[in-house]
């Protein structure tokens, strides 16, 4: 959610279009690990990331001036993608 302690948030626009929209956590901020471990799971996942991003697409069409709206749609397929790049972390560091 927007304002979320140690979290900031940047976007760059030219004109109505997205151009580039950054996350950045303050050092030693808590969720670290668990927004690298996405990150990672998606990179190694491409049709996870594909779908994911299917999923965005639509919601910013749904939702193009209603940032709360967007990301409550968006909050179960997130839990669900965190929950799987946190046990596909875990096995991966196991090797």
């Amino acid at each position: 959610m927007p304002g979320t302690p140690g979290r900031f948030y940047y976007v760059r626009k030219e004109g109505v279009s997205h151009l580039v929209h950054v996350h950045v956590c303050a050092e030693g901020h808590f969720q670290i690990a668990e927004i690298l471990a996405f990150r990672d799971y998606l990179r190694a996942h491409p049709k996870q990331s594909e779908q994911y991003g299917h999923h965005k697409t639509k919601l910013a069409s749904k939702f193009r001036n209603d940032n709360v709206g967007y990301m409550q749609g968006k909050e179960a397929v997130v839990a669900a993608l965190i929950e799987k790049s946190a046990t596909w972390t875990q096995s991966v560091e196991a090797r």
